[in-house]
């Protein structure tokens, strides 16, 4: 199914756009590695070829880096149509789109880290050159010091375990017992939980987006925080005992961020600062399922990266759309779209119903399976659990209703409308969150 949804929309492209052969060669790209792997993906069987070791959560990852390398390049139709250093950017989404698969695809801890932080300079690049303000510079150097400093102890452990002739081979480091060597496990996790990030380490995530262009800000939604969760899920496996004895206090960290966010998100105005923090708040449930130690946890945690990436990808696009024609990205500013824009309050509707996991999304499957695993950890769990769906529900109709409905403020474009290429753009985000609710076999 997935394979014959990657193929038609591979030839659909060709008529929709005229810088066609990059993003073909993305599209093709996925639906050669959904046709070759597409059944077989499977989390307790892994396949290792030299330096290569991917499971089905590594190549459902890395299918959703290229897809959001193709939406990254439809919705920066107009670096393209300027010229504004097209082929500069073009450079950059491919090295980020390279350094991101390369990491989903290292058999050694120690390559993962590499690539884990050689993905920061392009996504630098990106803020640096096409961001919208001054600021971006600041926000680029919060990035850049959270993640770094967050990863040195990553470094150190790595060294410590070398040292003690403990392999760094991930597909043999579930087997290996170092659980006396709790205080590096707890120094290793550290750098994933500012990756995701986890609320309390979640400064830099809205200043970035914020600044970034909307490439930069779907990629980082998309895929960036998703290799803090793929370095957890893995690291679960070496550090079980020791995770397990502080699982309690990561998880009520994680809910009750996720609770706060979701707060936050009602109380916001900026409309990328919302989806910004939605984001923690979705990323904080996924937190709580890996650290739950079930299957179900698990196999929800790798629905939920994968819905995530492509609905806050979409969001992030919306707010850009809005941007272009009102110039602002405050809520208030952008009222009274659906008199002028109707097709883009359906898609926006679509988007942000996903967002709060409405059917028929895969958004809701991969709640329910969060929500089970976590409250079978802990029954109080379900408290903060119910908040947070509540509150998501809140916060994003409230960002349809206020962005939709209202008199239409003077600064606000009616003269411009939606194009070929952005409401392409649009079919393939809500796309496949809608049909691969059909097909759930593929992340089990």
């Amino acid at each position: 199914m997935l394979s014959v949804i990657l193929f038609t929309c591979s030839l659909l492209l060709l008529f929709f756009v005229d810088f066609s052969l990059l993003l073909h060669l993305l599209f093709v790209g996925t639906f050669l590695l959904s046709f070759f792997f597409g059944n077989n993906l499977n989390l307790f069987y892994f396949f290792s070829m030299g330096k290569i070791f991917f499971d089905g959560m590594s190549l459902n990852l890395v299918m959703l880096s290229f897809w959001c390398g193709i939406l990254m390049l439809l919705s920066s139709f107009l670096i393209f149509k300027k010229n504004f250093s097209s082929s500069l950017f073009c450079f950059s989404v491919i090295m980020l789109i390279l350094t991101l698969m390369l990491s989903f695809f290292s058999k050694s801890l120690l390559l993962f880290y590499i690539w884990f932080e050689f993905s920061l300079i392009p996504t630098f690049f990106l803020i640096m050159k096409w961001g919208y303000r001054p600021e971006r510079l600041q926000a680029s150097m919060y990035m850049m010091l959270y993640t770094i400093c967050a990863s040195l102890p990553l470094l150190l452990s790595m060294v410590y375990f070398f040292s003690k002739d403990v392999s760094l081979n991930m597909s043999v480091m579930s087997y290996i017992n170092i659980s006396y060597l709790w205080v590096w496990g707890g120094f290793l996790v550290l750098a994933f939980f500012v990756k995701m990030p986890l609320y309390f380490f979640h400064l830099w995530l809205p200043k970035a987006h914020v600044e970034a262009p909307v490439a930069g800000s779907m990629i980082l939604a998309g895929v960036l925080l998703k290799l803090g969760s793929y370095g957890l899920v893995r690291v679960t496996k070496m550090w079980y005992m020791l995770l397990y004895n502080f699982s309690e206090l990561f998880m009520t960290v994680s809910l009750l961020g996720g609770v706060l966010t979701g707060m936050i998100c009602v109380c916001q105005s900026d409309l990328k600062s919302l989806i910004a923090y939605s984001s923690i708040g979705h990323m904080g449930v996924v937190t709580a399922g890996v650290l739950s130690f079930s299957y179900v946890g698990v196999i929800g945690a790798i629905i939920m990266m994968i819905a995530h990436g492509i609905c806050s990808s979409g969001m992030f696009f919306i707010s850009s759309i809005y941007y272009q024609n009102s110039k602002s990205r405050s809520v208030l500013m952008n009222k009274g779209v659906m008199f002028s824009f109707p097709l883009l309050v359906m898609f926006s509707f679509l988007i942000f119903s996903c967002n709060m996991s409405a059917p028929p999304s895969i958004n809701l499957g991969g709640e329910l399976l969060l929500s089970m695993s976590v409250m079978s950890f802990s029954l109080y769990a379900g408290v903060p659990i119910g908040l947070m769906v509540f509150l998501a529900g809140v916060y994003s109709m409230y960002l349809y209703v206020l962005s939709s409905h209202g008199s239409m403020t003077k600064n606000f474009n009616t003269w411009l409308e939606l194009k070929g290429y952005d409401i392409f753009c649009l079919c393939l985000h809500f796309f496949p969150i809608w049909i691969l609710i059909l097909n759930l076999k593929i992340f089990i």
